[in-house]
């Protein structure tokens, strides 16, 4: 993927990406990839969010720590502390994450209290529309499972009051891995 016209550089991506996501109520957290397990592991012991399982494809991208366990089913995510997912894409215009997998990748995202989401900073696009090749690719691949995720899940439902997790994960974290060891941008 490519950086977006307009915007300019990848680290501008990623700190408009940072920006955005944590305005609509999302953590980021930028680190370099070969710190990268290290830091999620912290990430979920300091949020105590443990145990914690990650969808299968993390496996195949060579992202899971060693204390993330793989999902097999919805009974192992809903009894975890924490759901680890891969991004397809991120988008810096709305700060949103694009997951795109099996049924389980779907269960990791949406029944553990804490969503952590796992991004390459060279999967950040500018906006929805340059990533419609991959919404593309998905269906007709028929990829069972493409959601995009803007912050921790909210309602008004009740009696028109915001409350947060009500329907998914109460916490959004979005580590965003850089090619280097050095970390920039948005990290708390």
């Amino acid at each position: 993927m490519t950086a977006g016209a307009g915007i300019g550089s990848r680290a501008e991506l990623v700190r408009r990406f940072a920006m955005r996501a944590e305005e609509a109520g999302a953590h980021v957290h930028v680190v370099g990839v070969k710190v990268a397990m290290r830091a999620i592991e912290e990430l979920i012991a300091r949020l105590d969010a443990e145990p914690a399982v990650g969808s299968p494809d993390l496996d195949a991208a060579g992202l899971r720590p060693e204390s993330v366990t793989v999902a097999t089913v919805a009974t192992d995510v809903s009894n975890a502390g924490a759901g680890v997912s891969l991004a397809s894409a991120g988008l810096a215009e709305t700060g949103s994450v694009v997951l795109m997998g099996s049924a389980t990748a779907r269960w990791v995202s949406l029944l553990a209290p804490v969503h952590v989401v796992v991004l390459r900073a060279t999967h950040i696009e500018r906006s929805l529309d340059d990533v419609a090749h991959l919404l593309n690719e998905a269906r007709e691949r028929r990829v069972p499972y493409t959601t995009l995720i803007t912050g921790p899940t909210r309602t008004a439902d009740i009696e028109r009051v915001i409350t947060i997790g009500a329907h998914g994960p109460r916490a959004l974290e979005i580590v965003v891995l850089e090619d280097g060891d050095d970390a920039s941008g948005a990290d708390d």
